[in-house]
């Protein structure tokens, strides 16, 4: 993949955070219809990023290759790999260590592959891993590697696997996720997560009986793969589970945290913390998104009265008011003995679209609803101790320009002092920097001008961006835009291109 621009060291900034955001510092443009497709960043601290991508070598008739372009902290392109991979096999997972970024490859009677890149070495290497055990998969996901060790999250038509990888031997174990007294098919993983502290992986999962009962669990895997007995999570609560994140507390206990909600089927009602010891959870505590302090701060005031007023509708009928939300959750930020919890909310959009379809030569004209994508509306930063206590809450608006059609988190963590966290999310127009004290306090909230190029003729008509931490304080903001200029000669009066922009936060 051929930079076509390389715009270096600018001297100037186009973005108004005061003296907290410099961008663009450095700016890479690519020609986003090169040939590469697929395209992923995996930032390695002072060792640079890397750009993945995919191309045929002479159209889906010739080779496929995986590539990995190195850049220097400088945006310059250090190293450029490509290797041959088999185009039967889909890539389902990626996962990025220290220096290391990993890509799990499956298709079905066929081998597992995971390609390896270093970074720090600018090598690759392979590693061929026979699934001879199991019946076809269909997906794979939740993968992550800890010391030549990997595990992730297999899917059949009717069962699950918990599929452990020991990378030096290039074996694979695969164990059925079961819960008794539930069907396979009605027993489902939600996530793997891992505690460094403990040497442990964390399978969350969720069973079902029926549309009107489910319970969720946690099982633990260490690095030689041995799995422990199921732990019940939803104990002492009718609440229904809907996802789950861990964190460590102590050699014996670990934090539970995560969405629930009323019924199977619906939407998350709330939040709850637990925490577990020694295999036994203890402590689960509810909140609902509406009895949560500033929880609708977003709205606008008139709406925020509205909703009170149900509520105390709702409590003289003695019953309580319950608001319906798609949640994508973080993991859990330790804070001395306490947590931090950032959940960004959602929900999905529709278009209609008018169709015209003949039947014996006579047109007829429908109208259908499609799906646009999911709109975000608001975060929640909210503080927790040990014991399941919220602490505070702070919510904040972030109706975002760009609306993906996949669920994903925004928000990055852009600095943590001793007594502070900055928070960074872009839309695909602007970036945004929120900053908040450990106490609960809002310490700043700033937001920059629109991404621009470094040619003041270029006018940008579309632009999509993301941004990820990279190292000190330095992050990767990267995205696609469409850039005209009808004024210079020496540039292509239109052209859409792949960005990346170093941004500094100070």
């Amino acid at each position: 993949m051929k930079a076509i621009f390389i715009l270096s060291f600018l001297l100037a900034t186009t973005f108004v955070f005061g003296q907290e955001l410099k961008t663009t510092e450095n700016r890479v443009e690519i020609d986003i219809n090169d040939g590469h497709f697929d395209e992923d960043f995996f930032t390695f601290g002072k060792n640079g990023f890397v750009l993945k991508s995919f191309s045929y070598q002479d159209g889906r008739r010739g080779d496929l290759y995986l590539h990995h372009d190195l850049y220097d902290t400088n945006m310059v392109m250090v190293g450029e790999n490509a290797e041959v991979v088999d185009k039967r096999n889909s890539f389902y997972s990626a996962f990025q260590g220290e220096q290391k970024v990993y890509h799990l490859s499956y298709a079905r009677k066929m081998p597992f592959v995971i390609y390896e890149y270093d970074a720090s070495e600018k090598s690759t290497r392979n590693y061929n891993i026979p699934s001879d055990e199991l019946a076809g998969l269909t997906s794979v996901n939740s993968f992550y590697v800890v010391d030549q060790k990997a595990v992730a999250i297999g899917v059949t038509k009717t069962k699950s696997y918990l599929l452990f990888f020991d990378l030096d031997k290039q074996t694979v174990s695969a164990t059925p996720i079961l819960v008794e007294g539930f069907k396979s098919k009605r027993t489902f993983p939600i996530n793997v997560e891992y505690i460094d502290e403990k040497n442990l992986f964390y399978l969350s999962i969720r069973a079902y009986k029926s549309v009107f009962s489910s319970s969720a669990y946690l099982q633990t895997i260490d690095l030689d793969g041995q799995v422990s007995a199921l732990q019940k999570i939803n104990e002492g609560t009718d609440k229904v589970i809907k996802t789950i994140t861990v964190g460590g507390v102590s050699n014996d206990e670990i934090a539970i945290a995560g969405t629930y909600s009323s019924f199977v089927n619906g939407a998350s009602n709330g939040i709850y913390f637990a925490t577990s010891v020694n295999g036994v959870v203890d402590n689960i505590s509810t909140y609902n998104f509406l009895e949560i302090p500033n929880y609708t701060s977003y709205l606008p005031q008139r709406t925020q009265q509205r909703v009170e007023k149900k509520k105390e509708r709702a409590a003289n009928r003695g019953k309580e008011l319950e608001a319906n939300q798609l949640i994508m959750m973080h993991d859990l930020i330790p804070v001395d003995n306490d947590f931090l919890i950032i959940a960004e909310a959602y929900y999905p959009t529709y278009r209609t679209e008018t169709r015209t379809t003949y039947v014996n030569g006579k047109p007829t004209t429908t109208t259908v609803q499609v799906f646009d994508g999911y709109q975000y509306t608001h975060a929640l930063v909210a503080k927790f101790n040990s014991q399941g206590e919220m602490l505070w809450s702070q919510v904040f608006k972030m109706y975002l320009w760009y609306k993906p059609m996949r669920a994903k988190q925004f928000i990055r963590i852009a600095g943590r002092e001793q007594n502070s966290i900055k928070l960074v999310y872009a839309d695909g127009r602007n970036i945004y920097s929120k900053s908040f004290s450990f106490s609960g306090e809002v310490l700043s909230e700033k937001t920059s001008n629109p991404i621009n190029t470094t040619n003041e003729n270029d006018k940008i008509r579309a632009s999509y961006s993301d941004v990820i931490y990279w190292y000190d304080n330095y992050f990767l903001s990267y995205g696609s835009q469409v850039i005209k200029n009808k004024t210079d000669e020496d540039v292509m009066r239109k052209r859409f291109v792949l960005f990346m922009n170093k941004i500094s936060f100070e």
